[in-house]
């Protein structure tokens, strides 16, 4: 933490016990609430969430390594280059930089464990070809299977995934498909090394147009496309990006349309909740109705640790302005996590 100028973080991590090791896999904004930083301001959880990113981008620097890179200088043992993974990525949040600092890589895409097999790299090659949505499909259930979070895509390949949803992700019989299309585009979103090779792609605008056409229709694209503009905004330019082609407008109207689809409230709350971390969002979301939706989602999900975790998260993050308390408050999020708290201790 000391290095990493975290120190004012350190008393509350280490009541919790998170090491080096826990912050190696942190990939999500909504996961600090389990490291004991829920109390921060906004500001402070964006710091923080920034610098860990920064370190894991980096790697290990070299000054924090004895000469067997096992030890570091204050004794806290570390992962070799040999032996360290990269961060495991499950959920979203968050923006990466890089720093100009010594380090030791983690793997790269040229590692055998970062490297596409021959199936998956024949299932994008596969992917733009043709015209035919089955093959499409095919190609994308491959995907779906064997891609893992660690495996980085080519600027080609991400291209290609794009395309093929921009091709067959809004005809009016194409519905299901969409689906199969989506599912692998989520898996592929998952690395965070991929999601600047989609936006670049023009990823948003494809995945909003597909979201349009059936979001509202069909319970499983509104989960699978809200999940993922979830991973895809853990970048911060992605926030802005997703924003400026509709994502909040679009997504809106279609947690309200699922309200009762638990899924949906589940990623469509933390696709919200990695959005307004970027100021701008969170005050447009405000302004169109986002609170009141969260609001019944909380409502209609509060026996379910997941939606509440993610409906109270991003209603919290943006409670965080003072010109947005009163809409949150307004909206009935404070009865609402009355009615949490009740359900809570049925369980208990």
């Amino acid at each position: 933490m000391t290095n990493l100028n975290l120190a004012a973080f350190k008393v509350g991590l280490e009541a919790n016990q998170v090491d080096g090791a826990t912050l190696s896999m942190l990939s999500d904004i909504t996961e600090l609430d389990d490291l004991g930083l829920s109390d921060l301001p906004k500001l402070k959880v964006k710091l923080f969430m920034n610098k860990v990113l920064e370190f894991q981008k980096s790697g290990i620097p070299s000054h924090l390594l004895e000469d067997n890179g096992t030890v570091s200088k204050e004794g806290n043992a570390v992962a070799s280059d040999s032996t360290r993974a990269a961060p495991a990525v499950a959920a979203a949040g968050g923006s990466s930089s890089s720093a100009p600092i010594a380090s030791v890589p983690v793997a790269s895409a040229t590692n055998e464990s970062n490297s596409l097999n021959a199936s998956l790299t024949k299932a994008f090659q596969d992917l733009p070809a043709s015209n035919d949505i089955n093959a499409a499909v095919r190609a994308c259930q491959v995907i779906t299977k064997e891609f893992t979070d660690k495996l980085k895509v080519t600027s080609i390949q991400a291209a290609a995934i794009v395309e093929t949803l921009k091709m067959h992700g809004t005809k009016t019989n194409n519905a299901e498909q969409a689906e199969h299309i989506l599912d692998a585009l989520r898996v592929v979103s998952l690395c965070v090394d991929n999601q600047k090779p989609l936006a670049a792609a023009g990823v948003f605008d494809s995945l909003m147009a597909t979201l349009r056409a059936f979001g509202s229709q069909r319970v499983k694209v509104a989960e699978v496309g809200s999940d993922c503009v979830r991973y895809l905004c853990r970048i911060g330019e992605n926030k802005v990006a997703a924003a400026k082609v509709g994502a909040i407008d679009i997504l809106i109207p279609i947690m309200r349309t699922h309200v009762q689809a638990s899924g949906v409230c589940n990623a469509s709350c933390r696709a919200m909740w990695n959005l307004a971390v970027d100021d701008d969002n969170e005050l447009d979301m405000v302004k169109k109705g986002v609170a009141e939706v969260m609001v019944a989602m909380l409502r209609a999900h509060k026996s379910l640790a997941n939606c509440v975790e993610a409906a109270g998260g991003a209603l919290r993050t943006i409670a965080f302005s003072s010109d947005n308390k009163g809409a949150v408050a307004n909206a009935g999020a404070p009865e609402a996590l009355v009615q949490v708290s009740i359900a809570a201790r049925k369980l208990l």
